[in-house]
């Protein structure tokens, strides 16, 4: 790959935003890495609307979503393998939560008292 990661994710955000998004979908996100192999990937996460009664209409509105999403950006030859993760909103939210706490925890062990013998 020639072109800076920059230049990569500015294509693969037009690409995603050139996709309608449905109406169950709440927020959408994606970064560049690699994948299992060490091959070069674009990861998304999809965010979906809480609420939605997870029926199989719905199940497959949201693969198809999914296929359009790998589909279009497989298209681009950009060579970034696209993978894409679902999750609720208030799963999002709750992960979000315990970071943060695990975060507070860290930062409190880090500025505890140790005594020193005298």
């Amino acid at each position: 790959m020639n072109e800076s990661s920059e230049s990569v994710e500015q294509k693969i955000a037009a690409i995603i935003e050139s996709v309608p998004k449905p109406e169950f979908v709440a927020s959408l996100s994606f970064h560049l890495s690699e994948d299992w192999s060490g091959d070069p990937a674009v990861m998304i996460l999809v965010l979906l609307k809480d609420g939605e009664k997870p029926d199989n209409a719905y199940l497959d509105k949201v693969n198809a979503y999914s296929f359009v999403l790998l589909d279009t950006i497989s298209q681009t030859r950009l060579g970034y393998l696209p993978y894409v993760t679902f999750r609720l909103e208030s799963e999002q939210a709750e992960l979000d939560r315990e970071e943060v706490e695990t975060k507070a925890r860290r930062e409190r062990r880090k500025h505890r008292k140790i005594p020193i013998a005298a």
